[in-house]
């Protein structure tokens, strides 16, 4: 089955189904994992995969929560739970040598809100405090232990992987980007550095834990990107416009992020550089 269909099949399942989807999945794959669940707000799904020589872990994460304003969230975020569950089937059959965490994590959806630049400290703390992301890593056991966060976003439309150099107003952990930039350098995949929105990122930043976010996009996008964000960074602007981020991401949060968009050879991309890493987990502990 393609990954496309895969996300076509996730999409068909409706909102309220997306966690008993994953869960079918990991079940029929025989696949173990743990839910979590808080107050009935949250539900976090986990699949653990123990390291061959080392203790210290690597967390991945892809948030199944969908906006309100979309029926189907194909690429925000299908696109990555899709990914992330075909690394767990990668996983099962080939051990990695540090110890990592797959996370399908619920309400990441309610970090638009930190969007507002009105939005008073307690609100911030409130709603970061909601993100299922957050509360797995407040109650994770081995945080010392943690080598590094890494966070699929949009992983269905594109011909580059995106690595954050930020996420909102959080700065990615700048040793993470170096590898994986390394990583999809030395193994011949598109990649490029570019700043993104408010994601899961914030999560790992609040626990002081070092954290990246990988995706898909066009290339020709993010080169344009960059390009205004070194315009406004010359006029002292640290920040940049709506007017100014890649079309593709004008399309998540709307009725137009559906199946429809999303390119099987994006997700194969993503679903590649996800491999490189897990393969070279043991250059993180060095």
């Amino acid at each position: 089955m393609s990954l496309k269909q895969l996300v076509a099949d996730l999409v068909s399942a409706g909102t309220n189904k997306r966690t008993e989807f994953i869960i079918d999945f990991l079940n029929f794959n025989k696949i173990n994992y743990h839910e979590y669940h808080n107050h009935g707000l949250v539900h976090n799904i986990e699949a653990a995969f123990q390291g061959t020589e080392s203790d210290q872990r690597v967390i991945f994460f892809a948030h199944h929560d969908i906006s309100n304003q979309t029926n189907e969230g194909a690429n925000d975020n299908s696109s990555s739970v899709v990914v992330l569950l075909n690394l767990a089937l990668f996983l099962k059959e080939h051990p990695p040598k540090l110890t990592v965490h797959l996370v399908f994590n619920d309400t990441e959806e309610i970090l638009g809100a930190l969007l507002n630049k009105n939005i008073s400290l307690f609100a911030l703390h409130k709603i970061v405090a909601n993100a299922g992301s957050y509360h797995f890593l407040k109650k994770f056991a081995y945080k010392e232990l943690i080598q590094g966060i890494f966070i699929l976003e949009l992983s269905g439309i594109g011909d580059a992987i995106f690595i954050s150099e930020s996420s909102g107003n959080v700065i990615a952990d700048q040793q993470l980007n170096h590898f994986t930039e390394d990583l999809m350098k030395k193994n011949k995949i598109p990649s490029i550095i570019i700043p993104i929105l408010s994601s899961d990122l914030i999560s790992a930043h609040v626990h002081q834990l070092p954290g990246t976010v990988i995706g898909a996009i066009p290339y020709q996008q993010a080169q344009f990107f960059m390009t205004e964000i070194n315009k406004n960074r010359k006029k002292g602007h640290h920040f940049f416009f709506y007017e100014q981020i890649p079309a593709v991401w004008k399309n998540i949060h709307s009725q137009r992020d559906t199946i429809y968009t999303i390119q099987e050879k994006a997700l194969q991309l993503v679903y590649q550089g996800g491999k490189k890493i897990l393969q070279n987990l043991e250059k993180l502990a060095e």
